[in-house]
């Protein structure tokens, strides 16, 4: 009994500080939001497009992350300042590339990609430009948040996020509607403040990495050991890319063209299933580092973060749910009486259970080496649904239910593989 409580107190214990460094970051970027909301819808629904799919590439690059922790425990500790060094070098550069491309390109790509035109475009491009530059910060708060991860001190996460979001909402205040003799900015203001926020985030994080000397050496960077990083993180990259890129880039594609009300509908809902789905982060990385430590049981490890991880998105779910017309309300008034919101918040908050199992089952799986597995099956299911969205998606409620359906086969699937690891 005692190991039990250990184990789930260890859990938490990881997990927890994630869980709400994700929900006040939401919470915050969900303020954000609602600064631009009141500017218009245009440019609500243009900022919010932006906003959904760059933290969805950069979700899928940050996926070097969990390779970082999951090598980390399979290496001697005589390498492991070297994989360091080299997983952090390899994310700037990365985050320089996609800086770049992004921030030259930010009209066309929201113009041809997504269909995105007149003041929804103007606003949109104008944002993207500037905000292309928190690829290269967030990658590099990725692999500084591996780390507090590997020590368990992940509460430093959440002090460094917190500074950084608080910061955001200051500037914002300031920078976006001209306060305090600061000129009005409107989204470029929003823009500058998201971007000042993660400079001040990481270099808290950089601080207290050198100060308590959890990592030493950083003059070993060669490009062998980042040839063999892409080797390493080629299933987990693919594996993102199909859920975090494809699916959400063929989502938003299908959405921006239903018209800038049915976006804003959609950014909210969006909104507010990031904060539900959010003890998903802290849970799936306790799983990235107990799994393989061996001082706990596997099975144990799994029982103990479904049952507590469940009764977080519940309890998630219902705060959310209850509060929808309040969190509506936040946006503008015009945003409360939208039609049909509350029944996609709704349909969504069900859909997203279930695609919050199978996030806790995917971590599970990738830390005990099947992720070329997940990355097969995911292909194989998300290009059947990808289709069927094509030809079968009118509007929210039946978008929202192909992918449910998607959801749930992965899961059934996931499930089975790992009664067989198991074995």
């Amino acid at each position: 009994m005692m190991k039990k409580e250990s184990l789930i107190a260890k859990i938490n214990k990881i997990s927890i500080p994630l869980m709400f460094t994700s929900v006040t970051s939401l919470v915050m970027g969900m303020i954000d939001q609602i600064f631009v909301g009141h500017i218009s819808i245009e440019s609500f629904a243009g900022v919010g497009l932006v906003v959904s799919v760059l933290n969805c590439i950069v979700g899928v690059l940050g996926v070097l992350s969990i390779g970082f922790v999951i090598q980390f425990f399979d290496s001697d500790e005589s390498e492991r300042d070297e994989l360091f060094a080299n997983y952090y070098m390899f994310s700037v550069f990365i985050g320089i590339f996609f800086m770049l491309l992004i921030g030259a390109f930010s009209g066309p790509i929201l113009k041809i990609g997504f269909g995105l035109k007149d003041k929804t475009l103007y606003e949109g491009a104008g944002y993207l430009k500037i905000y292309s530059v928190s690829f290269l910060l967030n990658m590099q708060i990725f692999i500084c948040n591996s780390v507090f991860k590997i020590q368990k001190t992940t509460s430093c996460i959440f002090f460094a996020s917190i500074t950084g979001n608080i910061v955001n909402i200051i500037l914002d205040y300031l920078l976006i509607f001209g306060k305090h003799g600061f000129p009005k900015m409107g989204t470029t203001g929003a823009a500058i403040s998201t971007v000042i926020a993660l400079i001040v985030t990481l270099l808290f994080e950089m601080i207290i990495i050198l100060k308590r000397q959890y990592i030493c050496r950083i003059n070993c960077v060669s490009l062998k050991k980042m040839g063999d990083i892409i080797k390493y993180n080629m299933p987990l990259i693919a594996q993102e890319l199909l859920e975090g890129v494809v699916l959400v880039f063929l989502t938003n594609m299908i959405v921006g063209r239903m018209g800038a009300i049915m976006l804003a509908i959609f950014n909210i809902s969006q909104q507010l299933i990031n904060i539900v789905i959010m003890p998903a982060y802290g849970y799936s990385s306790a799983i990235n580092v107990l799994i393989n430590d061996d001082n706990y049981d596997r099975k144990d490890v799994a029982k103990s973060v479904f049952k507590v991880g469940t009764a977080a998105y519940f309890l998630f779910a219902l705060i959310v749910y209850v509060n929808r017309y309040v969190i509506l309300g936040l946006f503008g008034e015009d945003y409360r009486d939208l039609k049909n919101a509350s029944i996609i918040i709704m349909v969504s908050i069900i859909i997203q259970g279930i695609n919050y199992i199978f996030v806790l089952l995917r971590a599970m799986l990738q830390s005990m080496g099947e992720a070329e597995w997940i990355l097969k099956i995911t292909f194989l299911f998300n290009i059947i649904i990808s289709l069927g969205m094509v030809f079968f998606a009118k509007n929210l409620i039946s978008l929202y239910l192909l992918l449910g359906m998607n959801y749930l086969a992965i899961s059934v699937s996931s499930i089975k593989r790992i009664r067989r690891c198991f074995l």
